[in-house]
């Protein structure tokens, strides 16, 4: 039905089997998995080819995925499992070229509380096939902010030792 109710027309309709649900295996802290994208992999709820993978995750935990390919534009998003008010999973943050120059992947992400996440690895268009390298790591807490007085003038600088921001971003944190 069109959506102004009053629109007459022709169209088109198709029916295709859709891929296999998508199946997370699991995933530690410190892994890395190399694995490949193809016709085989289950789709997502959106039907795009994707491999998946499952972690327990604390409140206040700060992880790091980073995908990178030499044969497509990566594409990384984090769910969580825990149910929400409608009682299913829901899509936390996604990153697409975070890892620098190129197109490759990189998700930080401080974990809000205790439960069960998946991270969904595949390409940014529904297309891209081929092999693809995935590291999952804890990242440092980020350091309490340094107390700053009223009037008090701070020369500082920001350097690659610096602690990075979830969206790896080198910062100095104060307070007042």
């Amino acid at each position: 039905a069109p959506l102004d109710g009053s629109t007459d027309g022709d169209y088109e309709l198709a029916l295709a089997e859709a891929p296999p649900p998508l199946v997370a295996r699991p995933i530690a802290v410190g892994e890395t998995v190399e694995a490949s994208l193809d016709a085989d992999d289950g789709g997502n709820a959106f039907g795009t080819r994707a491999d998946a993978y499952a972690f327990t995750g604390t409140t206040g935990q700060r992880i790091v995925a980073t995908m990178s390919s030499d044969a497509f534009d990566t594409y990384l998003e984090l769910f969580s499992e825990n149910s929400d008010e409608a009682g299913g999973r829901y899509a936390l943050d996604s990153d697409d070229d975070g890892a620098g120059e190129g197109t490759n992947s990189r998700l930080t992400y401080t974990i809000p509380s205790d439960g069960q996440y998946t991270i969904e690895a595949r390409a940014f268009t529904g297309e891209g096939e081929g092999a693809y390298t995935l590291t999952f790591e804890e990242a440092p807490p980020l350091p309490a902010p340094v107390a700053l007085s009223w009037g008090a003038t701070v020369q500082g600088e920001i350097v690659a030792e610096d602690p990075r921001d979830d969206e790896s971003r080198g910062f100095d944190a104060y307070t007042f």
